[in-house]
């Protein structure tokens, strides 16, 4: 099984509101991200449509997704109760409540299946081993109908390269500019260091290709984040002759 309890209890232990302004700082390009992960899903998708949010959080994507689309129906699941109880809150206030089921768990714990399409938005550098990340692909393939989107957004690179210093380097000095507090930024980015599993492309087009997805469509990149698309093939079954 699939779990992770250092996400859990990382986020019991924030405000939920200070994490939904800070990631906003945090993380360039993060409201884009999501505009453009939106408007693949609208052009992926038909109007009656069934979504498996992986990570949820406090419910930002089903709020954002579900503005435009009326007829979407989301399934959330996070491991935090913290962070679900935000999400619940927030998705009443934005009047999509109806429209979402929320699920303290992680993939495991999903027993639907035959969704129209998955995001995992932010969630893979919380996988510590590359077995896991693995697990995770392949846990969400299995929930989704053939044909159906994957949205992935997470930390890419090899920490031993020039680009991975080059962009990192940026991103730091991005930061410096864009708040009042260095010592602030240097904890966060030496704390990311030690915590964050940031992926190369190739691993995880061959973790997308072993849980039988298509080879990944590149939509969005800011320093060392990553946004792909990809979409489960359809397993053509032949038949057999006289």
């Amino acid at each position: 099984m699939i779990k992770n309890k250092n996400r859990k209890d990382r986020f019991n232990s924030e405000n939920s509101n200070a994490y939904d302004e800070l990631i906003n700082i945090i993380i360039p390009g993060y409201q884009i991200s999501h505009e453009l992960a939106q408007y693949l899903l609208e052009d992926s998708l038909q109007n009656s449509s069934k979504i498996l949010i992986a990570g949820c959080g406090t419910g930002k994507e089903i709020i954002d997704f579900s503005k435009n689309n009326l007829h979407w129906q989301f399934l959330g699941f996070d491991p935090s109760e913290k962070m679900l109880q935000m999400a619940k809150e927030k998705l009443q206030i934005n009047n999509c409540l109806e429209r979402a089921r929320l699920i303290r768990g992680v993939i495991d714990d999903v027993i639907e299946t035959e969704f129209d399409a998955a995001t995992a938005i932010l969630i893979l550098q919380f996988l510590h081993s590359n077995e896991e990340i693995q697990r995770f692909i392949t846990s969400i393939s299995t929930k989704l109908k053939p044909e159906a989107p994957l949205i992935l957004v997470y930390m890419e690179g090899s920490k031993e390269t020039n680009e991975y210093s080059v962009l990192n380097s940026a991103w730091m000095t991005q930061q410096f500019r864009t708040r009042s507090d260095d010592q602030v930024v240097i904890d966060e980015f030496k704390r990311r260091d030690e915590e964050i599993k940031f992926i190369a492309q190739e691993l995880i087009e061959s973790y997308l290709d072993k849980a039988g997805f298509s080879k990944p469509i590149k939509f969005y990149q800011a320093y060392l984040l990553t946004g792909l698309i990809a979409f489960k093939k359809r397993i053509n079954i032949g038949t057999c002759g006289g």
